[in-house]
C-alpha cells in the first residue's frame, strides 16, 4: 500500500464477548504506536457505541470518530440483514449522531439501485427483492414517484440527499463501475432538495 500508516481503521463487526474496554485500548494501543491514526466501528448496536464512546471518554481515549451503517430510504428486510451481522441505523441511532456530532458513513445508501430499478421499470434479481421487498418500501416508493413526477426530482437525487441532509456529518458511500456513473452521481448531489420535500423524506426513518 506504500503506507505505514492508516487514517481510519474500521471495525467491521462487534465482538459482543468482549468488552468494550478492551477493544477500545487495543485501538488505543495502535493510535499510540502510529499504526492507525483514527478508528471508527461499523454494524455495532447503538447500544455498544455509547458503552464504548463512554469507556473511551473516562480514559481520555479518542473513541471513534466515526459510524459506518446502512443508512437509506430503503428498508432492509430486518430477519435478512441480522442474519448477516449488519445493523441499520433507526431514530435512536440518528438522534444519537445528532446530539453528538459523531460522523456517519452510510453503505448501500442506492441498495442496489432497488427504487431506481422499480421507477425505471427495470428487473430486481431475487437477492434484491429478499432484502428490500416489503410494505415499507412500497409505501415509500409512492411518496418518491409523486415527488419525481411533482416537481422533476430524480430518485437518485432523493437517495443521495436523504443521507447529505443530516445535521450532522453523513456521508454516503456509492460504488460505481464507469467514470459516467461517478460523474452522474457527483451531478445529483448538486441540486438542493425543496425543504418541505426534504423534511417529508426524512421522516421515514
Amino acid at each position: 500500500m506504500g503506507t505505514d500508516y492508516i487514517d481510519l481503521y474500521f471495525l467491521h463487526r462487534d465482538d459482543r464477548n468482549v468488552p468494550v474496554c478492551e477493544i477500545i485500548d487495543i485501538l488505543e494501543e495502535l493510535c499510540n504506536s502510529g499504526k492507525i491514526r483514527y478508528y471508527g466501528c461499523s454494524n455495532w448496536t447503538l447500544e455498544r457505541i455509547i458503552e464504548a464512546q463512554q469507556y473511551a471518554k473516562k480514559s481520555n481515549a479518542k473513541g471513534f470518530v466515526c459510524n459506518q451503517v446502512m443508512l437509506s430510504l430503503t428498508k432492509a428486510n430486518k430477519n435478512v440483514f441480522e442474519k448477516m451481522d449488519m445493523v441499520q441505523a433507526d431514530k435512536d441511532m440518528v438522534e444519537y449522531h445528532k446530539n453528538t456530532n459523531l460522523a456517519l458513513m452510510s453503505y448501500m445508501t442506492l441498495a442496489g439501485g432497488y427504487f431506481i430499478k422499480l421507477m425505471n421499470n427495470s428487473e430486481i434479481n431475487e437477492n434484491c427483492k429478499a432484502m428490500y421487498d416489503n410494505e415499507e418500501n412500497r409505501k415509500t416508493l409512492v411518496v418518491i414517484k409523486d415527488l419525481c413526477k411533482s416537481y422533476g426530482y430524480s430518485p437518485l437525487e432523493l437517495l443521495l440527499h436523504y443521507v447529505l441532509a443530516r445535521p450532522f456529518c453523513a456521508l454516503p458511500v456509492i460504488s460505481f463501475s464507469s467514470i459516467g456513473q461517478m460523474d452522474e452521481v457527483l451531478r445529483h448531489t448538486e441540486r438542493s432538495i425543496q425543504k418541505e420535500h426534504m423534511d417529508m423524506l426524512l421522516e421515514i426513518i
